[in-house]
């Protein structure tokens, strides 16, 4: 297959005509249509690619869905900066709920987060084994 710019493989249309649906997908917004009728539930948005395809997909059949992120208290600032710019850019309201306590304080309390403790035996650990 030769497109217009003479490279094997890059037609637009030969390629667009070569899909095939994916099995499922043909009534994707029925299909969340009648998730979110039998289903009084929310998107969960963490930010990443996935949950912003979902996020995208659902608000394209219902406008008003509740979208909640889960705040761990680990996020890195850009995360919250672009999920406002998300907020503001598809117009849904976000419910932003805090991990109570925070779960650095979690892990800092349980030990797991300490690099520098002993091992159990005394020994401390070594450098990384694949550096």
């Amino acid at each position: 297959m030769t497109g217009v710019t003479g490279v094997t493989g890059l037609d637009r249309t030969e390629l667009l005509a070569a899909r095939r649906p994916r099995p499922g997908t043909a009534d994707l917004a029925g299909r969340i249509r009648g998730h979110l009728d039998q289903v009084d539930g929310y998107v969960a948005l963490s930010g990443g690619k996935d949950s912003v395809a979902v996020l995208d997909l659902v608000l394209s059949v219902e406008p008003a869905v509740p979208v909640v992120f889960f705040d761990s208290g680990l996020e890195f600032p850009e995360t919250r900066s672009y999920l406002d710019q998300l907020q503001q850019h598809l117009g849904f309201q976000l419910q932003t709920i805090a991990a109570d306590p925070p779960l650095l304080e979690i892990l800092a309390g349980s030990g797991h987060w300490d690099h520098t403790r002993p091992e159990q035996g005394g020994a401390r650990p070594g450098p990384c084994p694949h550096r």
